[in-house]
């Protein structure tokens, strides 16, 4: 269903749109997928030996804890948060990119002289 705002919406704003259905499509997906992994592991681990039973419950904790899997749920809980800390993060690394790219011309220059 339509709203007033969607009839308003500007051509930037339905492409934002688009990108944040993609980056949810994304992000639903990944933690549906690693999702099923954990829940495969529950399962054997259930008729696991006690052997097996810690490194099963080890891989679950790896899923759990997984970058990946952690950046699509705090994407699917503040898609907006989320999207400004990428935003932030980014801006950082190309500042230290810049910053060290500047330190090794200045080395590189010193050793041409």
């Amino acid at each position: 269903q339509l709203d007033a705002d969607d009839l308003d919406a500007t051509p930037e704003e339905e492409e934002d749109d688009e990108e944040a259905d993609e980056d949810w499509d994304e992000a639903s997906q990944i933690v549906d997928e690693i999702s099923a992994k954990i829940a495969e592991i529950l399962t054997s681990a259930r008729t696991a030996s006690k052997k097996e039973k810690p490194a099963l419950l080890a891989r679950k904790r790896e899923l759990e804890n997984s970058p990946e899997y952690l950046d699509a749920l705090r994407y699917l809980e503040d898609p907006s948060g989320e999207r400004l800390r990428r935003q932030e993060a980014d801006a950082e690394a190309s500042r230290i990119v810049d910053e060290v790219s500047a330190q090794i011309a200045e080395i590189l220059a010193a050793t041409k002289g």
